[in-house]
């Protein structure tokens, strides 16, 4: 199937002249009319209101493969129509290492790209981050805005983020253990009580899950652009607001607002630069 490609008195009354001694007084001379107001000059052209820049299109797979079966649609970005399923490849993140000098390895993000938040996420990849939106697209779901902060009478209120909901897995194999998925979200616990994220999360609200948020387009200089694509986020746990796949709570990554507490589970990851297949799907 073929999809089209998607961006404003003063007057000066003179005294009357002093009547001389002895001598009648003149006739009272009239005073002087105030000066008629000067014609308003007219307002100078307002300079025309300037536009953002709009926003391009996201561009979607020229082809969507038909059948059963991952086809690459971009680079380590594929796709099965029939089955309605994303994939893309990355690697466990080569900072997340054991330490027990510092064992507290915090999160804010789930998958990230490279050079951007590897010191606090679970994966990097080098897929570009548009390059997922047209492919989730391209199945199907519907994008819709990420979480974000607004001030209200000095207090911050969280706005939760918006999308279809989307299921998120990661795949991998070690050498002796046959490939599976496995739920992110189980990796992680609380540095303050070791409690699994998921578990907390349900006891304080809805149940937890993913949305596809689809970042948001910014101006950079004349241009409006992808902000994934810069920022980097491609699956959050904490809002940052630019995030393609976002959580369905808002957390906070300010350590001023919300103290950071969600860290890594060693004993479920697999090694720093592990090969990992993230899927993505509808949420069932």
């Amino acid at each position: 199937m073929i999809l089209p490609a998607l961006c404003t008195l003063v007057y000066f009354a003179q005294p009357a002249t002093p009547p001389a001694a002895l001598a009648p007084a003149p006739p009272a001379r009239p005073v002087p009319s105030a000066p008629a107001a000067p014609a308003p000059r007219p307002a100078e052209p307002s300079a025309p209101p300037v536009s953002p820049p709009t926003a391009p299109p996201v561009v979607l797979p020229a082809v969507v493969p038909e059948g059963a079966g991952l086809k690459e649609v971009f680079p380590g970005v594929r796709l099965d129509a029939r089955a309605k399923l994303v994939e893309f490849d990355a690697v466990i993140s080569p900072m997340l290492i054991k330490d027990d000098r510092a064992p507290n390895f915090f999160l804010e993000v789930l998958a990230c790209s490279f050079n951007t938040r590897e010191h606090e996420t679970l994966v990097v990849t080098r897929v570009k981050p548009s390059h997922l939106h047209a492919a989730l697209l391209a199945i199907g779901l519907k994008p819709g805005s990420p979480g974000s902060w607004t001030l209200k009478d000095g207090k911050l209120v969280a706005t939760e983020p918006t999308g279809d909901r989307v299921s998120v897995r990661f795949l991998y194999a070690l050498k002796d253990s046959p490939a599976a998925e496995h739920d992110p979200l189980n990796w992680i616990i609380s540095s303050r009580d070791k409690r699994g994220f998921v578990d907390a999360m349900n006891k304080a609200g809805p149940a937890i899950g993913f949305v596809f948020a689809g970042s948001r387009f910014v101006a950079r200089g004349d241009k409006a652009v992808y902000d994934a694509d810069g920022a980097g986020n491609v699956i959050g746990l904490t809002t940052f607001g630019s995030e393609v796949i976002g959580l369905s709570r808002v957390i906070s990554p300010d350590a001023s607002v919300e103290s950071p507490q969600w860290i890594v589970d060693f004993s479920k990851t697999p090694p720093a630069d592990t090969k990992v297949r993230v899927r993505v799907a509808p949420a069932g």
